[in-house]
């Protein structure tokens, strides 16, 4: 981390951005690392911070913590900007070396605004020498240029921090530019250093699509980590300095923020409807209006309340730029979200991440695809339970999705067992969207309900037109509850661009290695062969196996074993054998 020849301190008064309280997984090798010198936090008229009234500055109540009329106040930057962005590493086979690399990003504007205890999370925030708060600054766009010319589009740029305020001795030092505060007594906060990261998608519409394709195993998001956080405070800015490393995103999220004061905000990408019913907007000119939700894909960490044994796979992250607020927030399900009936939805709720989920009891069920918090009065994480395990009558051992010897997307799947299975639907779309799929099977494909599985397939025959497009598979049970697989991704060309099948067959290496949730394997089957990629544990022990056919192949492994069983962290064997080849290689899993 370079160290900026003036005084270099760590302050959240003058912090740079905000986290909710997730932390992201390991992230993978980064792809880019830039070099972050004096990023620009400027137009100091957002959220209040603090004010200096302390024990050496009688102007109101001696605390700096309370708003006092007559006390000089901190307010947080509207907006970040500008800096110096310099590539000192890239792990891309697309440039000869970083010299070659610049990244360009607008501005990002503060979009979310909360106080809290950044020592312990659990006490009230307006302890002194424990006070801290979270920002949040959005809605910045971005590119990645080779030599000059953009290759690799950004959008919905995010960037969020933590940060403690500052110690005693931290702010005397801001004396050469208001000297009262020389004779400053007293801690704010513990003046830790600041902690952040960030995250984005990739346009896929207007990038490149070799460097899209960097991307693509993560479903085209970004993590953009921010490493080694140091702040420099001058009299009408903050400077930042950090390392920004750019890599496939590890968790899913999607992310959006607007403005109002009072009505309804609609999230269509985050399945959730936002009713303003009153709020008392924040900033030094009561300006600060704006609603935060990011719908993070993830099962929420935590153990749910007595009595709820079932999650949905995201949660919601709510967050605002209100001084207080009265929300309503109804948020959208379907059945790939829950098998069971509306009636058993539990809506749960913690003011922060560590905080143990409590049931939201304020709630009404408008239908069976929505359920409503009512009398929301503070930010936090919110999710959807069930008092009933989902467990459905299949055991699915693989579902893979491939371009066959036609330029068509066909699709295979192999059961371990099935019990009281009516059988099977699979679904289309041209984005990653379960709830705007199209249902491909006019009729449920009928399960063979074998205690030993069984096998099937299913060719796209109307799907001609080249594109990239995202398959599901249902399993519908006899009593009418389901279970969604997918998506997996098939990209079709033009029938006059439609690549010749492997010459050889050969396994690549596996997409992110070390991996946390998914790992992507890479396999091609030389025309008219077919073959098995087994997954063995360091004692040989065989844990899971994908049968493939002719073709390129793309396939992803959770981690767990053919029984759905979760497996333990470790190293892993994966090795590919059919009649002309047998290849292994080795990847590595760590869980959370």
């Amino acid at each position: 981390m370079r160290h900026n020849p003036r005084s270099v301190i760590t302050v959240l008064s003058l912090s740079l951005f905000f986290i909710m309280g997730i932390v992201p997984a390991l992230q993978a090798l980064p792809l880019f690392t830039f070099s972050v010198d004096n990023l620009e936090g400027n137009d100091r008229t957002g959220n209040w911070v603090y004010d200096a009234d302390g024990a050496s500055m009688p102007s109101h109540d001696a605390n700096p913590l309370t708003f006092g009329a007559s006390s000089p106040h901190f307010y947080a930057e509207k907006v970040v900007e500008n800096g110096t962005l310099i590539c000192t590493a890239e792990n891309v086979a697309l440039a000869a070396n970083p010299a070659e690399i610049t990244i360009h990003f607008n501005t990002f504007e503060l979009v979310s605004f909360t106080r809290i205890n950044t020592t312990d999370p659990a006490l009230p925030w307006n302890v002194l020498g424990q006070a801290g708060d979270r920002r949040v600054y959005s809605n910045a766009n971005g590119y990645i240029a080779l030599n000059g010319v953009p290759k690799l589009y950004m959008k919905n740029a995010t960037f969020v921090i933590t940060t403690p305020y500052p110690t005693q001795a931290q702010i005397r030092t801001w004396a050469t530019w208001f000297p009262p505060l020389g004779a400053w007594v007293g801690s704010i906060g513990s003046g830790a250093p600041q902690t952040g990261y960030g995250f984005g998608d990739v346009d896929q519409d207007i990038s490149d699509p070799a460097w899209a394709a960097l991307f693509a195993a993560s479903n085209f998001k970004i993590d953009l980590a921010m490493v080694g956080i140091t702040s420099v405070v001058l009299p009408t800015q903050g400077l930042f300095d950090f390392d920004l490393e750019i890599s496939p995103a590890v968790i899913q999220q999607e992310t959006d923020n607007d403005e109002t004061n009072t009505g309804s905000l609609g999230f269509p990408a985050q399945n959730v409807v936002v009713e303003v019913t009153s709020s008392v907007p924040g900033g030094a000119a009561g300006d600060m209006n704006s609603v935060y939700i990011n719908e993070i894909q993830q099962t929420p960490t935590g153990a749910l309340p007595v009595g709820l044994s079932f999650a949905t796979t995201k949660y919601w992250l709510l967050g605002s730029t209100y001084d207080s607020f009265n929300l309503r927030i109804t948020f959208s399900l379907s059945s790939a979200d829950f098998a069971k009936g509306p009636g058993d939805w539990r809506i749960l709720f913690r003011p922060y991440h560590t905080a143990p989920w409590i049931v939201w009891t304020d709630y009404t069920l408008l239908d069976s695809a929505h359920i409503r918090a009512n009398n929301i009065t503070q930010q936090g994480e919110f999710a959807i339970a069930s008092p009933l395990d989902e467990t459905l009558p299949v055991e699915m051992s693989s579902f893979t999705a491939y371009v066959n010897s036609d330029n068509l997307a066909s699709l295979k799947w192999v059961t371990a067992s099935e019990t009281a299975m009516q059988g099977f639907l699979v679904y289309a779309n041209t984005a990653a969207s379960l709830n705007t799929a199209l249902q491909l099977t006019p009729n449920v494909i009928p399960a063979q309900n074998s205690s030993s599985g069984a096998s099937y397939s299913f060719t796209a025959v109307d799907i001609t037109a080249a594109g990239t497009y995202y398959f599901w598979l249902e399993a519908r049970s006899l009593d009418g509850s389901s279970q969604y697989y997918g998506p997996n991704i098939v990209k079709l060309s033009d029938p006059e661009d439609t690549p010749a099948l492997p010459i050889r067959t050969s396994l690549q290496a596996a997409y992110p290695n070390p991996f946390v949730s998914k790992a992507t394997i890479r396999a091609e089957i030389k025309n008219g062969e077919q073959a098995r990629l087994g997954i063995y544990n360091v004692a040989g022990q065989l844990i899971k196996s994908f049968d493939l056919i002719q073709g390129s192949h793309e396939l992803d492994w959770d981690g767990k074993d053919a029984s759905g069983m979760q497996c333990a962290s470790g190293v892993y064997i994966y090795r590919l054998t059919s009649p002309t080849a047998s290849e292994s290689r080795k990847m590595i899993l760590m869980k959370n």
